[in-house]
């Protein structure tokens, strides 16, 4: 399932122009574009997270946005006449914050048993139009509240 209210682009690998697309309510969305390579590029409405890319062994069920090409873009695919490819998808999630500040030491955004935490940290949250909305000092299983 796609996500309603995102902003669905396919780009021609070498930047030369946009494709035309059709979005839908569901979130579902196709192209019809010649034969060529490109590039998938979702843009969700606000609030969303993107979801880490090419997890799991379906990929009909997986995120395809790899940042190959820039935010929110899949890797370069190639498209031959008469060709449909149904297997790009775009995975988010509702922004959350809360619970746990560490170091990351190899920057995958997973905490691991060997990362350590980190402690009196000030956790601030802001609103798109940098106006903090709130605050709170790390602790162990903190949630920001406004």
């Amino acid at each position: 399932m796609g996500v309603v209210g995102s902003t669905k682009s396919i780009y021609e690998s070498k930047y030369a122009g946009r494709k035309p697309g059709t979005g839908s309510t569901d979130g579902y969305f196709q192209f019809c574009a010649p034969p060529g390579t490109y590039i998938e590029v979702i843009m969700p409405p606000i609030g969303l997270v993107q979801a880490r890319a090419n997890i799991g062994n379906d990929d009909n069920l997986d995120s395809d946005l790899t940042n190959a090409n820039g935010k929110a873009t899949s890797s370069s695919f190639t498209v031959l006449s008469g060709q449909a490819k149904n297997d790009l998808g775009a995975g988010f999630y509702p922004m959350a914050t809360g619970n746990l500040v560490w170091i990351d030491d190899n920057n995958d955004g997973v905490q691991q048993s060997e990362e350590p935490r980190v402690a009196n940290v000030l956790v601030e949250a802001f609103d798109t139009l940098n106006q903090k909305v709130a605050e709170d000092w790390y602790r162990p299983k903190w949630c920001l509240q406004n």
